[in-house]
């Protein structure tokens, strides 16, 4: 296995880029909820800043000469829209290239051209994009179909021989799976290389017939490297360690050194009165992560651990106990003596109903659904399909013929929907893309008797894990600061908002009201990210 050296303590990397000759590390700072650019020397561990703390950064490359960083920054209003920049690496202005980029870049190998995505919303296409570094002479060399454009693209990578581009992309299918794909720069021909439920990272080539890249392994939901022959497509992993890493992956010229991010996260369960939420005490003290929490109908608490393992435990945090023979799920969701999961693996994804001691496991629907929400009587659950246009659906928690409700505004959801205590509203967070600038993130609030409209309004780019509260007079949601987060109340009516909880570090994962509406449960804490170098031997 390769040698693997830290090279930041600070917790707080969210991307990097290698220098071409491996003298320079560029990374993006978490200062707060904002980020500033910086480059280090590697020999003397001397850092400098390039640019101050704004907007986050999601694409860190060096040009092949070393001389500038290219980098992709959010609109300040919608972390979802983007734009290419380049900054000398002495410093000095960024200048902005090219609007509404959705990967990072990769140079050819002579430095003539850069190659990019765009993803085509509301499409689910994606346009593999060349053009000059300077943003001039863009042109499409292939369109991926049926390719996820939620996410920020883990990136292109341009071969040593100038033949082929390789990058990979979710897709939007009943069975959705990561596709590594093979674009020939000739003709813009598509190949498939390798399949995977667990998704793929920011490739490498190493050599022209090879390529390294991080991976996650399903099985142990972990994140590693692995080196991928792009004739056979046959893998092996490149490290085994206990680290998971990011899909952040940079190389030198002769990718004897490679760049990644290592991320380390933990999570408990915090409990707050209702009359006192900025008064929090921690409950769990268990080791094991936790990043979600709701309170079932007998006042147990339901956890989910980082492998989407469902656990319960009481409110004090002892008794823990797996719920039930299930992982890899997501969206936990309380629906009145049941409990709602969408579970992602093997093949579709099912929302999936268990009863109250984890037994009788009951699909509910199927799909490439997320989001799930359910009416405070436990009688219907409301979800969304990815396929675009999306969809909200509504669906009888007892089974039966999922209804589709309405389709929704703008192009996605971006975050979970919420149900008005009394069931007859539903909200959601959603993005419109196709202008530029962006028109930043709104709120939706819809009828559930037919999905009419009864509000919209522009909301926070950073807020996520909506809820009504119990009076159903105001949304809450998450909503990240300076160095915290914190949970939110919004006036339905008067869009006034208000600071419910007072920390001044950490996370906040998830949230939910007790069954009473006493207290509030969240999941909060760290997720640390570290630049490490990888020695390729």
């Amino acid at each position: 296995m390769p040698a693997v050296t830290r090279l930041t303590t600070s917790g707080a990397v969210r991307d990097l880029a290698l220098s071409p000759g491996g003298g320079l590390l560029v990374y993006a700072f978490r200062v707060g909820s904002q980020e500033s650019l910086r480059v280090r020397e590697l020999a003397t561990k001397k850092d400098s800043e390039l640019l101050p703390a704004g907007s986050s950064f999601h694409g860190l490359t060096f040009s092949n000469d070393g001389s500038r960083v290219y980098l992709v920054r959010s609109e300040p209003s919608d972390p979802g829209f983007k734009h290419l920049y380049a900054i000398p690496v002495t410093g000095g202005e960024a200048r902005k290239l090219v609007a509404d980029v959705d990967s990072p870049v990769s140079f050819s190998p002579d430095g003539g051209q850069i190659v990019y995505e765009h993803c085509l919303q509301p499409k689910n296409d994606i346009d593999l994009t060349i053009a000059k570094p300077d943003g001039t002479l863009v042109r499409r060399l292939a369109t991926l179909h049926d390719a996820s454009g939620f996410l920020f693209q883990p990136g292109p990578a341009w071969s040593p021989d100038g033949r082929s581009v390789a990058l990979s992309a979710l897709t939007t299918s009943e069975d959705p799976r990561w596709i590594l794909y093979l674009v020939s720069t000739k003709d813009g021909s598509v190949q498939r290389i390798l399949e995977s439920k667990g998704d793929f990272g920011r490739p490498v080539w190493t050599g022209s017939t090879a390529l390294v890249l991080p991976h996650l392994d399903p099985e142990s939901n972990t994140r590693q490297l692995w080196s991928v022959s792009v004739a056979s497509g046959k893998t092996r992993p490149l490290t085994g360690d206990s680290d998971d890493y990011d899909w952040a992956l940079s190389a030198t010229r002769d990718t004897r050194l490679l760049a990644t991010i290592a991320i380390h996260r933990t999570a408990n369960v915090w409990s707050a009165l209702t009359d006192a939420p900025a008064d929090a005490q921690q409950t769990t003290h268990s080791g094991i992560s936790t990043f979600d929490v709701a309170e079932m109908f007998d006042g147990k608490l339901l956890v989910m651990d980082a492998e989407g393992s469902p656990w319960t435990m009481v409110g004090d945090g002892s008794q823990w106990s797996r719920f039930a023979d299930v992982d890899h799920a997501d969206w936990l969701t309380i629906c009145g003596r049941y409990v709602v999961l969408v579970r992602d693996q093997p093949g579709t994804p099912e929302l999936v109903r268990f009863d109250p001691d984890g037994s009788h496991r009951t699909r509910i629907a199927a799909g490439n659904m997320w989001a799930p929400a359910c009416t405070a009587d436990g009688s219907t659950l409301y979800y969304v399909t990815v396929q675009q246009p999306q969809a909200i659906w509504k669906v009888s928690t007892e089974g039966g013929v999922p209804l589709k409700l309405t389709n929704v505004l703008g192009n996605q959801v971006a975050d979970r929907l919420a149900v008005s205590p009394d069931g007859r509203r539903l909200a959601y967070i959603y993005t419109q893309y196709g202008h530029i600038p962006s028109e930043g993130r709104h709120l939706a609030i819809i009828s559930t008797e037919g999905g009419a409209v009864l509000l919209t309004r522009s909301v926070p780019g950073d807020i996520g894990n909506l809820h009504w509260a119990p009076s159903g007079k105001e949304l809450q949601y998450v909503r990240p600061t300076s160095g915290d987060s914190n949970v939110w109340a919004e006036g339905v009516d008067s869009g006034r908002r208000r600071q419910l909880t007072n920390f001044t570090s950490g996370q906040i994962f998830g949230f939910n009201w007790s069954n009473d509406n006493k207290r509030l449960l969240m999941s909060r804490g760290e997720i640390a990210t570290d630049a490490v170098l990888i020695t390729n031997k």
